[in-house]
């Protein structure tokens, strides 16, 4: 896999796992499904004819999924902390926590960088063609703020 790639399965983690975490926030603040009035689970039947037992089955499949798309994001996120020393400079290492981890727009990037969008672009398209060439593995980089 090359790191464009990767990159691009990590930006899509990012924005999935944000995705399911605000359908799980819809629950509410109590943890409960919405419209369940009981405290105790075990007495609701369980079966996804009854619609209150159906609400906490979803919210338990929604739990699992998003713990499941935490853990995956944990092991890719050792591999990303690894290319950003390999980041040319603060506007690559801008690029890649921006625009890869906090699943920013290009326009937000642009913003950032105090760039137009088009350059912002085409800085991350220099990035990642920077990234998968594989003499830059060898360019020693001075760690910067």
């Amino acid at each position: 896999m090359t790191n464009a790639a990767f990159l691009k399965a990590y930006r899509d983690l990012h924005q999935e796992l944000a995705v399911m975490e605000r359908h799980l926030a819809m629950c509410g603040t109590t943890g409960c499904p919405t419209g369940v009035r009981t405290s105790r689970y075990d007495a609701l039947p369980r079966g996804t004819n009854n619609g209150t037992a159906a609400a906490i089955q979803h919210q338990e499949g929604v739990e699992a999924a998003v713990q499941q798309l935490r853990d995956n994001l944990a092991d890719m996120d050792t591999t990303f902390q690894a290319l950003l020393p390999r980041a040319r400079n603060y506007r690559d290492r801008c690029i890649l926590r921006q625009y890869y981890q906090l699943g920013q727009t290009d326009a937000q990037v642009a913003e950032c960088l105090c760039v137009s969008v088009r350059h912002a672009n085409r800085l991350r398209s220099e990035l990642l063609t920077h990234l998968d060439n594989p003499a830059s593995m060898s360019t020693a980089v001075v760690a910067g703020p």
